[in-house]
């Protein structure tokens, strides 16, 4: 069955241009084009759509007030704002209800490779229980600014680390915490790094992404929002659950890529959680309050309360954002692995894995931790690997510690 997409845009040669880069995917994707966001209202209204795409500056009703009313006649469609790259930072405060952000001009590369990243997660961003229960959140967290510069000096032709440096030495919270990480025995380095634009080139643009948008969503969640658990307790866990991810790659031999994927996937594995806890937080409390009287886990919990968890949750936000496959895929897997391939080593693995030696190494939870799925990890032939994966995250973080 084909995919459903609309975009509306004031300028009838932009829509001329999106046809033209569309066209190639016309068996696969039926493209529907509107030249105002009141022209768009009665083709909302008379047909469905996977996908929303608006430009953000046009007469009369603009592209956030469009997607306003695009969350409550279609709240499963996925909205995505289309801006030219000077006017995402203005607009990033009022354009919340975006999902997205898409560049303007688009090369035909980027915007189907974005659409594709959206749509191709088919198991995620097709839940319906998902997608309805994300659509009720009225402060769906959007990306950070800079990680919006990053991504834009990556799409030049000629890419500057150093101006990749400075965009994260101007978000004081964001080069604080860079600059503690990479300075962490967690990492390794041998010399002292003073600056975040040292740290790019040490840790690697993907992980610097990671770490941004990790601080980004921590910072939305303050201690003081009733959440009944620890927001710096959940950051540390995620940290050192994407330490011990990005570990137990390097013991497997995995490439420097597949690295940088499970300590990212790690790091933002649980920020469902932080996103289900801040939006319903009475539901949530209601969650809490299984875990503790019935002993469950916090999954069965959420389950039993939301009939999703926060690892569906999380992965969704991260496949419209457009992460990579490999990293949405392990947040959504982090609790189970009856759907990943059984043909080697992979994100899934390592986050999975990981999240439950953190549990098991540091014990910092009072909550019932999930345990490993042992039967597939013997399926999948590692049945004699988490022995040594657990020694190398155990000495990872007693080095650590001496650092305390």
């Amino acid at each position: 069955m084909k995919k459903s997409i609309l975009f509306v845009d004031d300028d009838p040669q932009t829509l001329r241009g999106i046809r033209r880069m569309l066209h190639p995917k016309r068996r696969e994707w039926e493209i529907s084009f509107a030249e105002s966001g009141e022209a768009a209202l009665p083709i909302l209204e008379s047909k469905s759509f996977d996908v929303v795409v608006a430009d953000i500056r046009m007469p009369g009703m603009d592209g956030a007030q469009l997607l306003e009313k695009v969350a409550k006649i279609q709240p499963n469609a996925i909205r995505l704002i289309l801006s030219a790259y000077s006017e995402l930072k203005t607009v990033m405060g009022t354009a919340k209800i975006a999902h997205q952000f898409l560049s303007k001009p688009c090369d035909p590369r980027q915007l189907t490779d974005t659409l594709e990243k959206v749509l191709g997660l088919a198991s995620i961003m097709t839940d319906e229980k998902v997608r309805s229960t994300v659509s009720r959140i009225d402060s769906l967290p959007t990306l950070p600014r800079t990680y919006i510069d990053i991504v834009s000096e990556l799409k030049k032709s000629d890419p500057s680390l150093k101006k990749i440096g400075e965009a994260v030495e101007k978000d004081v919270s964001v080069s604080a915490t860079v600059l503690k990480l990479v300075n962490s025995s967690f990492f390794g380095f041998y010399k002292k790094i003073f600056r975040p634009s040292q740290a790019v080139t040490l840790l690697g643009v993907d992980i610097l992404k990671g770490l941004v948008l990790g601080v980004h969503l921590l910072s939305e969640f303050k201690e003081d929002d009733n959440l009944e658990f620890s927001v710096e307790g959940i950051w540390n866990h995620c940290l050192r659950t994407g330490y011990f991810s990005k570990a137990i790659a390097e013991t497997e031999k995995a490439d420097k890529e597949t690295a940088s994927d499970c300590f990212i996937a790690g790091l933002l594995h649980d920020i469902g959680k932080l996103v289900l806890a801040r939006e319903f937080t009475k539901d949530y409390h209601e969650a809490l309050n299984l875990v503790r009287d019935e002993e469950l886990s916090v999954m069965e919990a959420e389950k039993s309360v939301f009939a999703i968890s926060h690892a569906e949750v999380g992965a969704y936000l991260l496949g419209v954002w457009g992460l990579k496959e490999e990293v949405v895929k392990a947040v959504h897997r982090h609790h189970t692995l009856t759907r990943e391939s059984k043909n080697g080593f992979s994100p899934s693995i390592a986050v999975h894995v990981a999240n439950y030696l953190d549990h098991h190494i540091v014990n910092f939870s009072d909550y019932r931790p999930h345990k490993p799925d042992i039967t597939w990890l013997d399926e999948a032939g590692f049945q004699n690997k988490m022995e040594e994966w657990e020694r190398v995250c155990r000495e990872l973080h007693e080095a650590s510690q001496q650092e305390t």
